[in-house]
């Protein structure tokens, strides 16, 4: 699985790059040479790629078994790279067809409940389209994500990076992340492509992660057990490109993770968080009026 930031669309969804065409020509017309690769690419659209830049790109693709060479020495998907993400496609749409997570204005000012999610993963998209759907009615919307490990939002498709990008184009949006792995860090540097700020490495460590939309806050308890995966997976995975995340999708995707939340809504709160940050010179100023 790879995700890629191109022209606002991930990898396996039509990106321009050159590892995006080859797996979009081979998922339509197999098994192909790298010259009818090529060929391909430049028939279907306008694209300044070089022979050289596709030739490499397959060859990285093969690497990472992401692309098979058949006897003929021609190239094809790999069948268990599709099974894995044809599984991970289903798994998210069986998790998000018919389920009752709450809206975010569903509740009021002083209000509070509890919100329980069947995997990690759920609850990562649903916090991003709730931040969208604020978004919608808040002209310059105010994010802090106050976290142990930053969101492992990868992979999406190009509906809900479209979301991203839209919620991320107005207003301010920071990250307090408490660790220094080497996956925080390339995330980090994903989501500085949309002009979020992430501070790193604080003393002041925090339990639950804190995840605040203006004036809605949310306490998120993930299990011990989750965490220490999190904190070593994290620790071990250098690269977002194919299967190096393999472990990842399989501890997000986890039924029954016991993780659980408080949504609320209180003003107070959000802003003693938000003061909280200008003190480690992540927020330069706190107003959302």
């Amino acid at each position: 699985m790879v995700l890629s930031l191109d022209d606002g669309v991930p990898l396996i969804s039509g990106g321009k790059d050159a590892r995006s065409q080859v797996i979009r020509v081979l998922s339509k017309t197999y098994p192909l040479n790298a010259k009818q690769i090529f060929r391909a690419i430049q028939k279907s659209q306008s694209s300044d790629l070089t022979y050289q830049a596709v030739h490499k790109s397959i060859r990285s693709l093969v690497e990472k078994k992401i692309v098979s060479k058949n006897e003929g020495g021609a190239y094809l998907l790999d069948l268990e790279w599709a099974r894995q993400i044809k599984r991970f496609g289903e798994d998210v749409e069986a998790k998000y067809a018919g389920n009752n997570l709450p809206h975010f204005s569903d509740i009021q000012e002083g209000e509070s409940i509890t919100v329980s999610f069947d995997t990690y993963l759920q609850y990562c998209y649903w916090g991003l389209q709730e931040t969208y759907l604020t978004s919608l009615s808040k002209k310059n919307l105010t994010t802090l994500g106050w976290l142990r490990h930053i969101w492992p939002i990868v992979n999406i498709s190009q509906e809900q990076f479209q979301i991203l990008k839209n919620v991320m184009s107005t207003g301010r949006h920071y990250i307090i992340c408490n660790k220094t792995t080497p996956l925080d860090l390339l995330l980090a540097d994903f989501f500085s492509k949309f002009g979020k700020k992430t501070k790193f490495g604080l003393k002041y460590d925090v339990f639950p992660d804190y995840f605040i939309v203006d004036d809605y806050v949310l306490e998120v308890y993930i299990p011990k057990k989750m965490i220490l995966e999190f904190d070593r997976i994290y620790s071990n995975t250098k690269s977002l490109e194919g299967k190096d995340l393999a472990e990842l999708y399989d501890l997000i995707s986890q039924k029954n993770s016991g993780l659980t939340a408080i949504l609320m809504k209180n003003r107070n709160i959000s802003k003693n968080i938000f003061d909280k940050a200008i003190t480690f010179g992540l927020v330069d100023k706190f107003d959302k009026m």
